[in-house]
């Protein structure tokens, strides 16, 4: 299975490759190639292990310890760019550093004296105290690291819903691949070790292939995902989150001052504003902008909505463009226009979100509302 290694070990340079050859590139696109340059070398690793070297009995051990810390981190620092590309480096996040420290500084004693030692695992059994909890840092840091990877970028899916009508090239469905293929890397590596070196179960496959395998293939799925979809290798225009639109946000309004009068009189000034200017028609329309239409801020017309229709923003504008739709799905006057030029001028981007979202509303596709009311006439 050593082809396999070397072929994922070649997709990851490719796409390397492509980055690097980016113009204009970001910051988000050299932790890109960081994150492409790391895959790289655990599938060298992957390789070396398959040809006899004996890699974990000579200094070689180091870039295997340095590449794994850093895993965790780059990923991280890459989501975090991508969601608000106002992201800069600064002395903070230095403190991601601080793992790798503990990780390197955890193999200097084998490193120093290799001769003690038959092996790098006999090493890493045999340690205690200080220098087992180093290592067990080092170890288990990527999972660490891709758990919270996961929870900013399901919160992420959740927030954007508040402020969004329209959730097409927002929703970083990408990133989460990305991020959700190396944890089942991750993970499945993490079985492996525990069976094979803490409860010393040798499964009766080549499962080590197998992981092998799995990378490969995720880097070659990442490559084909990154050429379909915007986001990996080519940008799509990315919202920041930091602009007026969104701050960093607090769920329950502490400071919106709002009293029950207050929120009574705006919510009739919003509904009134939803039936005769109809903004829902807008596709791209956000919270700042119909906030600007009702003359209130955006905080405070969240709370609003939240709190009067109990919705989130993107499920308040699509439930007026739904009603609408099915006003016209019923208008005698054009009841031979196609569905889909319907949703569109009723404020909807794409089809496959419109057919959604209809049927989320109205539990029935819209084809079936409208031969049921013909039906019912």
């Amino acid at each position: 299975m050593k082809e396999v290694a070397l072929i994922g070990m070649a997709q990851s340079l490719f796409f390397l490759v492509i980055v690097v050859l980016k113009k204009e590139k970001q910051l988000k696109d050299y932790l890109l190639m960081s994150f492409f340059l790391f895959i790289g070398a655990e599938l060298l690793y992957r390789f070396l292990l398959k040809i006899d070297i004996q890699f974990y009995n000579s200094p070689l051990v180091l870039f295997d310890i340095i590449y794994w810390a850093l895993f965790g981190p780059v990923l991280l620092l890459y989501c975090k760019s991508v969601i608000d590309k106002n992201f800069k480096l600064k002395k903070k996040h230095l403190i991601h550093l601080i793992l790798l420290v503990i990780s390197v500084l955890s193999v200097l004693k084998y490193l120093l004296n290799r001769s003690n030692y038959n092996t790098f695992i006999e090493y890493y059994n045999l340690q205690t105290g200080v220098t087992k909890f180093g290592l067990l840092i080092w170890e288990f840091t990527s999972a660490i690291y891709i758990f919270f990877v996961l929870i900013i970028l399901f919160n992420h899916k959740k927030k954007i819903k508040n402020y969004f009508s329209n959730l097409e090239k927002k929703e970083l469905n990408w990133l989460l691949f990305l991020t959700l293929g190396f944890a089942i890397y991750i993970y499945s590596s993490y079985v492996y070790w525990i069976l094979k070196d803490i409860f010393n179960i040798h499964l009766g496959f080549r499962f080590i292939d197998i992981l092998g395998l799995l990378l490969t293939v995720y880097v070659f799925g990442l490559g084909i995902f990154g050429y379909k979809q915007e986001g990996i290798f080519f940008d799509s225009e990315l919202l920041t989150f930091h602009n007026g639109i969104i701050k960093p946000s607090n769920p329950k309004y502490q400071k919106t001052g709002l009293t029950l009068e207050e929120k009574e009189s705006l919510n009739i000034k919003l509904v009134e504003v939803m039936k005769k200017e109809k903004p829902f028609l807008e596709s791209e329309i956000t919270i700042k902008d119909l906030a600007l239409q009702v003359g209130t801020s955006v905080h405070k017309l969240s709370q609003v909505i939240n709190e009067k229709h109990k919705r989130n923003f993107f499920d308040f504008i699509n439930f007026y463009r739904i009603n609408e739709v099915k006003k016209l799905l019923v208008d005698s006057t054009i009841e031979d226009s196609k569905i889909e030029l319907i949703a569109y001028d009723c404020g909807f981007s794409s089809k496959s979100a419109f057919y959604s979202i209809f049927k989320k509303h109205t539990l029935q596709t819209p084809t079936e509302f409208r031969q049921k009311q013909k039906v019912a006439v």
